[in-house]
């Protein structure tokens, strides 16, 4: 081998050694494991949110179901910090209206949410959101929330203060009384949809709310287990409540479309679905374009006399 051809190979070699390699061993599994639609629709664990988001240029469809709630949701992710949900919910076990009216048609309420990313995560601290919950619906599930999620290996653990909705189990004084005692009491009762009740954000009970999520990254699944302080019970929709905790997992069929199991108060089973997609990876196939040829000029003419 001539010196100059030798020289090459070694220059060659030390640009290859000083590349720096960032493959994980995840990587190499089938399956990209990770935050997942909550029952509402947005990034969260089950009945809780947590401080994940999806990329940016996301769309998510996402239909939930159990007794007696069945949530039908639109997500967006027009940046990496913010998300809005659009959701349609029918509430099994309540009427529409009187029955002169309405028959047996179950009661059907929509809502818009908003999760907005405070601080991003590093090394040393979580990541941070507020989010607010049925800002502009009827109010049957108004709650706020402030959540930190942070990631250890395979581990996302979240932890927030809920109010409204959330914040039903109670059990902590409101934080923010020190600034003024309005935020003691809350609004209650619900309007007719389409108007915010800012008045009442942050305002009322509050709880503490906290969660697990664990990757099987191998097995394509992320298993769930939550502290539930919505307190359902409270409101009079469901019969029982044998447990506050509710655990589920996640299935990630493909990048595009993961299924959810879960057991909701400890005797409810819920499925799930999400059609996710990215526009900026353009993530979901579509077929392809058509081949279309140019008409003849004896077809052009054809088609002019058959038309006159």
């Amino acid at each position: 081998m001539s010196k100059t051809k030798l020289l090459c190979s070694l220059n060659l070699l030390i640009a290859f050694i000083g590349q720096p390699l960032h493959s994980e061993i995840k990587d190499y599994f089938p399956y990209k494991v990770g935050p997942s639609a909550s029952n509402y629709g947005n990034t969260g664990i089950l009945e809780l949110p947590n401080a994940r988001f999806m990329e940016e240029a996301s769309l998510r469809l996402n239909f939930s179901s159990s007794y007696p709630y069945e949530y039908t949701s639109l997500t967006a992710s027009p940046f990496k910090w913010l998300e809005a949900t659009y959701r349609y919910t029918e509430i099994k076990n309540q009427q529409y209206g009187p029955s002169s009216y309405s028959g047996n048609q179950s009661l059907k309420d929509k809502g818009f949410d908003l999760k907005i990313g405070l601080l991003e995560e590093s090394y040393f601290r979580p990541s941070l959101a507020l989010g607010l919950r049925d800002i502009a619906g009827t109010g049957l599930f108004s709650s706020e929330y402030i959540v930190a999620t942070k990631n250890f290996n395979n581990f996302d653990f979240s932890i927030g203060m809920g109010f409204g909705l959330l914040g039903f189990e109670g059990g902590i004084d409101n934080p923010f009384k020190s600034i003024s005692d309005s935020f003691l009491n809350r609004m209650s009762g619900s309007s007719e949809g389409g108007s915010f009740s800012y008045k009442s954000w942050f305002s009322g009970e509050a709880s503490i709310f906290g969660g697990i999520e664990y990757d099987l990254n191998r097995q394509g699944l992320r298993l769930k287990l939550e502290y539930d302080t919505s307190n359902p019970d409270a409101r009079g929709v469901v019969d029982k409540v044998d447990t506050r905790f509710n655990f589920g997992l996640n299935y990630h069929l493909s990048e595009s479309l993961n299924l959810s199991a879960s057991i909701d108060r400890g005797n409810q089973f819920r499925i799930a679905f999400t059609l996710k997609g990215n526009f900026l990876r353009d993530t979901l196939s579509k077929p392809g374009p058509k081949n279309v040829i140019k008409l003849s000029q004896e077809q052009q003419s054809k088609i002019k006399i058959n038309k006159d």
